[in-house]
């Protein structure tokens, strides 16, 4: 072959490759376009859900608040969004919404619809009446209602006061009621509200500050009231076996005397072992419509991707055997009788609110995969949801309604050695993660809800069919 042959070889390949690349660059843009226009499309002319009982009629054009046709009815004896379930229980994905949505998830799972996913946002008084998503800017709320729309699921929305309560203003309330109802009315999607979550820990600005955070709680409650029935309000603390917690950015000797005093249930002068994890946070029946808790399986101390023990879920929910007893300090009746958090919210006969696990999981930890005590991710994760996800399960927490798994990872200390490392939750990650969860959801898949066996009622109801 001349060099002259190979040079016009060479341009021509130089120019295909040119070609070839503008090609693609503009078929990319060509799709970012049309996603963006039907995301838009979607906002601005949204389809009515397949899953509404009624037509979307949330205020009353006279009054500017909830309209009378969308009242929720307390007599029927479910809370807003509580489905009766019928000896049967939903699932959810709290999701990197980066990375995943959940038409994604519903791929993964075989075309099995969740009923629940959630999502984290911000609420940062320094933005005065918006509020922001985490790596995403003012419009995420939006993009998420219309993605659970697209599933026909329930968006469970945990809204954080990352920056304190102190700042929050009535029209902050009022924003966040207002972009809520919308999502509602737009998508036909309703909300769990999940504001102020871990509010007993002491690792989050707003933490161990029960009064404040109740103020704020009601405010949030009164507010989205006014605006729709189709956003329920989730009060939720941290799993309280290991309260008062170490560690943190709470110093608990500079708080507030009335705070502090609210904190010492137990009357002893210190906060300790002995006092209620729970009620001094808790708004009250009327603000409240579902209860949750931040229930995860963590190792032992010292213990490495070890199996989960058979009774770590109920130990944590119950605040006694064999778990609890390694945690606590000391697990007496006393003890007991202000951590078993069921029977204090859910199976009492005062609250009796539906309870859900807004976040839970068991994690693995890919470096410890060569610890001498260390079993396989299928192993642990298989030994959390075995557990969870039983018949004796439903039998014994009637009131249980819900289960959200944490379908993320991220870097923590698990078990408090000062070092970091990933943990990884994930349930639908990888090839080998979904040969462990799918058996386990067909296993149990006759007695999980999916999202389209559920019809929403914008009076809040929520009926399986």
């Amino acid at each position: 072959m001349g060099v002259n042959t190979r040079n016009h070889l060479c341009f021509a390949l130089f120019w295909v490759k040119v070609v070839l690349a503008m090609f693609l660059s503009l078929g990319g843009l060509l799709y970012l376009v049309w996603r963006v226009a039907d995301l838009h499309s979607r906002a601005v002319h949204p389809n009515a859900s397949a899953n509404l009982l009624d037509p979307i009629n949330l205020i009353d054009p006279k009054t500017g608040v909830a309209s009378a046709s969308c009242a929720h009815d307390p007599s029927l004896g479910l809370a807003r969004l509580e489905p009766d379930t019928g000896g049967k229980i939903m699932t959810g994905y709290s999701l990197d919404w980066s990375y995943d949505l959940p038409s994604r998830i519903v791929n993964k799972l075989n075309g099995y619809r969740p009923p629940v996913f959630n999502a984290f946002m911000q609420l940062d008084p320094l933005l005065g009446r918006s509020f922001n998503g985490l790596a995403f800017d003012n419009n995420t709320l939006n993009w998420f209602g219309s993605e659970c729309g697209r599933t026909g699921s329930i968006l469970e929305l945990t809204l954080e006061p990352l920056a304190g309560i102190q700042g929050l203003t009535p029209a902050i309330y009022e924003s966040v009621a207002v972009a809520l109802a919308d999502i509602n009315r737009k998508y036909g999607v309703p909300v769990f509200l999940r504001y102020g979550h871990e509010m007993n820990g002491n690792w989050i600005a707003y933490g161990m500050q029960p009064l404040q955070f109740i103020d704020s709680f009601r405010a949030m409650t009164n507010a989205v009231r006014a605006h729709t029935n189709m956003t329920a309000m989730v009060w939720a603390p941290n799993a309280g076996l290991a309260y008062p917690f170490g560690g943190g950015i709470i110093d608990l000797n500079q708080l507030p005397a009335a705070e502090f005093a609210a904190l010492d249930t137990s009357g002893n002068g210190v906060i300790d072992y002995l006092d209620d994890p729970y009620t001094p946070y808790y708004p009250g029946d009327e603000y409240v419509d579902w209860v949750g808790i931040s229930l995860y399986y963590y190792p032992l101390a010292g213990c490495h991707n070890c199996p989960v023990p058979n009774t770590y879920f109920r130990d944590y929910l119950t605040g006694s055997g064999p778990v609890a007893s390694l945690v606590a300090k000391e697990v007496t009746p006393a003890f007991t009788l202000v951590h078993n958090f069921y029977a204090m919210f859910s199976g009492d006969l005062v609250h009796k609110k539906p309870l859900m696990l807004p976040e839970t999981g068991s994690p693995y930890v890919r470096v410890w995969a060569d610890r001498p005590e260390a079993v396989s991710e299928a192993e642990i994760k298989a030994g959390w949801w075995n557990q969870v996800l039983t018949a004796d399960t439903i039998r014994d927490y009637p009131k249980l309604k819900l289960m959200v798994n944490y379908e993320d990872n991220k870097m923590q200390d698990p078990l408090q050695e000062n070092v970091q490392v990933l943990v990884d939750w994930k349930l639908t990650n990888t090839t080998s993660q979904l040969a462990t969860w799918l058996p386990i959801i067909n296993r149990f898949k006759g007695s999980m809800i999916e999202s389209s066996q559920l019809k929403y009622g914008c009076d809040g109801s929520v009926k399986v069919v």
